[in-house]
């Protein structure tokens, strides 16, 4: 077996590198590329952040208090949602939505927040 000059088999550092990747998950990716996206617009951010201080709200408060078109809001709205970070629920003809504090709690921590 031949060694190099630190007296370790040659090849040890590829066979470490190669047991060293992790493995993929596309769907997990996709996900990160969808909250990543979601949370690097200013407005959606001002969207969550009114959404987290009334706990669970309508589109119209949110439109009102931003000066925001309703038809921009409830497009941030649905990025939001496809990103699973706020949740809506119907009640009638209204739509409510919530803050899905547990993963922005998350994201958060992981972005080093």
């Amino acid at each position: 077996m031949e060694k190099n000059y630190q007296g370790q088999k040659k090849g040890f550092l590829k066979e470490k590198i190669k047991s060293n990747y992790m493995k993929i998950d596309k769907k997990r990716l996709m996900k990160a590329r969808l909250v990543a996206r979601a949370v690097s617009n200013e407005a959606r951010i001002r969207i969550m952040e009114y959404i987290n201080k009334h706990d669970k709200t309508k589109v119209t408060p949110i439109y009102v208090h931003l000066r925001m078109e309703q038809a921009v809001v409830s497009s941030h709205l649905k990025i939001l949602r496809d990103a699973d970070l706020v949740f809506c629920t119907k009640e009638g003809k209204s739509v409510i939505y919530e803050l899905n504090e547990h993963l922005v709690n998350n994201i958060t921590e992981v972005m080093g927040g």
